[in-house]
This record gives C-alpha cells, structure tokens and sequence, in this order.
C-alpha cells in the first residue's frame, strides 16, 4: 500500500511539473506577433544598411554592383629569437595558396617593437582591414608591456598610432578589424 500511495505522489508530483513549466512557457498574448519591417531602398534591405558594392531592388534582390571581388591574402607574423634573448616580429601578407610571400617593413621608433618583445606567446596580434589596404598591430616595449595599438598600409608606409596606453599597469588587446 506504501509503494502505491508513493507512486502516485511521484506521478502527481511529475503532473504538477509540467504545469508550472508550461505555465512558465505560455506566450504572452499581448506581446503580439506582427513585426514591422521597413522596405527595401538603394542602401538598405529591411532596415539593415548594406555595404559598398551592392544593391538592394525595390522586391529585396540583393546585387553586386561593379565589380566586388575577394582579397585571396593571409596576414601572419612570424617571430623568431635573437642572439640576445628578445624577440623580432614581422608581418607578412601572403596569397591563400602560399605563393608570393611578402614582408611589411615597418619601421618604428627606437625601443618599439611589433607584438611582444620578450617572445610571449600569442602576444604579436596583426589584422587586415576589409579593403585589404591597412595593417592594424600591437606595438610593446622593451619589457613586453603594450604600449598602443598602431597602424599602417601594407607596402609599410603611412604608420600611425591608433590607441595608446595610459601607463605600465593598462593593458590593450587588438582583436579584430572590420
């Protein structure tokens, strides 16, 4: 009698359950299902604005306007250890396929360096922009401490600082460019 009287709890206590948690899943009738989406224009497909080369018709086709085509580059650092135990960074722009590998001379003030200087793994950080025209990099010190996020075209020229530090105790991670 102990065991039926028990099951039944469980089965009773199972059912009350799944009450509450369709209770708690139930749609909010006045939250309304109908969403508004603005109309498609020139520049913009459902409010959302659409980028340089394509545009949207009056129906919502998407085209490519002119001509848009894909950078087929990689940018990679390469490091390597010195004679007197700091490191040397470059940058690189190579073809997808590994062909025409390409170094960036950049050049920095004196006791600069690209990435980390004391060799600190996954500290050297470079990114392309989209239009494949600027290299974006974290610069350190000779103490590895990242000292601002700079900038420069990819035949080297035109560096600039982007982001600089505010003292020995900030620290600025460069994680992507869009």
């Amino acid at each position: 009698m102990v065991k039926i009287l028990l099951g039944t709890a469980c089965v009773l206590l199972l059912a009350a359950c799944l009450l509450v948690i369709q209770i708690g899943f139930r749609k909010d009738p006045a939250a309304g299902t109908n969403v508004t989406i603005p109309t498609a224009s020139a520049r913009s497909l459902g409010g959302v604005i659409i980028g340089e080369g394509l545009s949207v018709s009056k129906a919502g086709l998407i085209s490519v306007s002119g001509s848009v085509s894909q950078l087929s580059k990689v940018l990679l650092t390469k490091t390597w250890k010195n004679n007197d135990k700091s490191y040397t960074n470059e940058i690189w722009l190579v073809n997808y396929d590994g062909s025409v590998p390409t170094r960036i001379p950049i050049s920095l003030p004196s006791g600069l360096y690209i990435g980390s200087s004391t060799g600190a793994a996954g500290n050297t950080k470079a990114f392309l922009s989209p239009d494949g025209k600027t290299v974006f990099f974290n610069v350190s010190d000779s103490k590895g401490l990242t000292q601002g996020i700079y900038a420069s075209n990819t035949d080297g020229s035109g560096i600039r600082q982007l982001i600089t530090t505010s003292g020995n105790d900030s620290t600025l991670n460069l994680n992507a460019a869009y």
